[in-house]
């Protein structure tokens, strides 16, 4: 829901993958490669409504009241407003069971929405893969969330600071999670239900069911 945060860069790997590409070629280490890449958005379009994947697997992101702002050496995807985000809807190389990854550099100017997320409803179990901030209750509780329809699992992350840029990336592969921070493993745990996002559309920059406060 209603999120203000600037965002750099969101990429997306499939498992087996040995890093996880951002838009300024930071890698989450084990190996110095990008093969695996599905997706990578880098919001340099200084104008329309679509955001290209630069890796030209064709996922590109319709803009859903969400524009793009200079800052550094390119752009930046701001979101600001309650609808403001990047749809890059459905495709089966988001989706693949046995694991994956995705990494994003953003800079908060509040706690508050989803950053990455696939959901078909505001349930916990309709939430099937999330990176958020949890206002509905009125806090800002920071934390990844995975579901595989019938059971969840809510995994708390460290909150990034205020007006500072900060990489995360959220590694998966079938029960074992990890989450870095600024290239940095932050929590690592096995869960209790791999995410299925089948049929479901991946959303930058919206949760539903999360950041409503």
């Amino acid at each position: 829901m209603r999120i203000r945060v600037v965002t750099l860069g969101v990429a997306l790997v499939l498992a087996g993958s040995g890093c996880v590409k951002t838009s300024r070629d930071v890698a989450v280490p084990s190996a110095p490669d990008d093969r695996g890449l599905v997706a990578h958005w880098t919001f340099d379009e200084s104008r329309g409504s679509v955001a290209k994947d630069v890796t030209g697997n064709g996922h590109d992101a319709r803009l859903k009241g969400a524009q793009t702002l200079p800052e550094g050496h390119g752009r930046a995807l701001l979101l600001e407003a309650k609808e403001a985000y990047a749809d890059a809807g459905v495709a089966p190389g988001f989706q693949t069971a046995a694991g994956g990854a995705f990494s994003l550099w953003f800079r908060p100017r509040k706690l508050q929405g989803g950053l990455v997320n696939w959901s078909k409803g505001s349930g916990w179990t309709d939430i099937r893969l999330t990176l958020a901030f949890n206002t509905f209750y009125g806090g800002n509780e920071f934390l990844v969330s995975v579901s595989d329809g019938r059971s969840f699992e809510k995994i708390p992350v460290p909150a990034p600071p205020l007006d500072q840029w900060t990489h995360m990336a959220v590694s998966f592969a079938g029960p074992n999670l990890t989450v870095f921070v600024n290239g940095v493993p932050a929590v690592s745990r096995s869960v209790n239900c791999v995410p299925d996002r089948t049929g479901i559309p991946l959303w930058i920059g919206r949760c539903e069911g999360l950041g409503e406060a």
